[in-house]
C-alpha cells in the first residue's frame, strides 16, 4: 500500500509546491534525500538556484539559494571559461549534472574551473549529485586538463577523448 500511496503524494506535494513558489518544478527532477524526505530545485532567477529540502509530512523543511557561478580573485575572461566548460561538459556522457554550479579561479598562468551539481551538499548517502568535473585551462596554449571525482573521492585525470572537441 505504501508504494502505491507514496508516489501520488508526491505528485500532489511537488504540485503544492510549484504553486507555492511560482515555479516549474519538475516530478523527475526530485531525488530522496532521505527517508521521508526530498530534494526539489529550480533556477530561481538568472544568478541562483532554489534548493529545497520537502518532508512528506511537513512540506518545505530547509532551502537555499545556491550561486550559480562563484568567482574567486580577479578573472576577467572567467565567463570565456564557463562557457567553454559547460560546452566541453556537455558532449560528455553520462549528464549527471542537472543544475551546474562554475567555481572559476586564477592561479600560475591557468584558469580553473569547477563544475558540480547545485544539490550535492544536501544528499549524504545517496549517489546523485556527487560528480564533480574540474578543467584547468592553460591561459597561452588553451589546452585544458579536465578531473573528474565521484562521491567525495580521490580525483582522476580524464582521458584526452572524455570530452568531444569544441571550437
Amino acid at each position: 500500500v505504501w508504494l502505491a500511496v507514496l508516489p501520488v503524494a508526491k505528485l500532489f506535494l511537488v504540485n503544492y509546491i510549484s504553486n507555492t513558489e511560482g515555479a516549474k518544478i519538475s516530478y523527475e527532477d526530485t531525488y530522496p534525500s532521505s527517508f521521508g524526505k526530498f530534494l526539489a530545485a529550480y533556477p530561481y532567477n538568472s544568478t541562483h538556484y532554489k534548493i529545497m529540502e520537502v518532508s512528506y509530512w511537513s512540506g518545505i523543511g530547509k532551502s537555499d539559494y545556491i550561486e550559480k557561478i562563484n568567482v574567486t580573485g580577479d578573472v576577467p575572461d572567467a565567463s570565456a571559461y564557463i562557457e567553454k566548460a559547460g560546452k566541453l561538459y556537455s558532449t560528455a556522457v553520462p549528464q549527471e549534472i542537472d543544475y551546474p554550479v562554475y567555481s572559476v579561479s586564477e592561479e600560475n598562468g591557468s584558469v580553473t574551473v569547477t563544475l558540480s551539481d547545485a544539490r550535492d551538499q544536501y544528499v549524504k548517502y545517496w549517489a546523485y549529485f556527487k560528480t564533480v568535473y574540474r578543467f584547468v585551462f592553460d591561459k597561452e596554449s588553451g589546452e585544458y586538463v579536465a578531473y573528474a571525482s565521484e562521491q567525495e573521492g580521490r580525483e582522476k585525470k580524464l582521458e584526452e577523448n572524455w570530452f568531444r572537441r569544441i571550437s
